[in-house]
């Protein structure tokens, strides 16, 4: 096995499904049971946000492959310094994710933690097994990471163009719920 440093060496050192776990956890375990304790509703309406998230996930999975074959990766991706300024980098778009305006909004727990957590960890993860999988994938490995990426980001425009992204604002039109100190609640029901 080469020497890996970094990311790269906890996950070729590690069970797969371990690591599955942890990703899992934390992009949809924890941020359902903070929209349950919270706003009392499922966290995420977005098919970007579920079945496209799962397309990225499993990409991971295909970059995991990789590392735990042993491929040979260049270091000007998979060096310490890179992954450091890369990390870096994606704790900063946490923070101003759960901090900004955006598309994405933060009005609840839910929507802060995956703007603040989820986000950076797949922003961490992905392009470095993306990478991984470039330089020591398959004829079905890197195909099959394009068509996963392509899916998740066709969904993402579908959920642009279906104003699916927004979930209080789609609440709101569906339900006729609101969001009030971090709570969903229906004015009709006061009537």
């Amino acid at each position: 096995m080469p020497d890996y440093v970094g990311i790269f060496k906890l996950i070729a050192t590690t069970r797969w499904w371990v690591t599955l776990g942890v990703l899992l956890a934390v992009g949809w375990a924890i941020p359902f049971v903070i929209a349950d304790r919270g706003t009392k509703l499922f966290y995420n309406f977005s098919y970007s946000g579920m079945i496209g998230d799962l397309c990225l996930l499993i990409v991971i999975c295909i970059g995991i492959t990789m590392l735990q074959r042993g491929e040979a990766l260049p270091i000007w991706f998979s060096g310490g310094v890179t992954q450091i300024l890369w990390l870096i980098i994606c704790i900063g778009m946490g923070a101003y994710l759960g901090s900004a305006d955006t598309p994405w909004p933060i009005e609840s727990p839910a929507d802060r933690y995956h703007n603040m957590i989820t986000v950076p960890v797949f922003m961490f993860l992905l392009p470095l097994m993306i990478l991984a999988i470039k330089h020591g994938g398959d004829e079905v490995e890197w195909p099959t990471v394009w068509v996963l990426v392509l899916v998740w980001a066709a969904l993402g425009v579908y959920d642009g163009a279906t104003n699916r992204l927004n979930q209080p604002k789609r609440l709101s039109r569906m339900f006729g719920v609101v969001l009030v100190d971090g709570k969903y609640e229906n004015p009709h029901l006061h009537d």
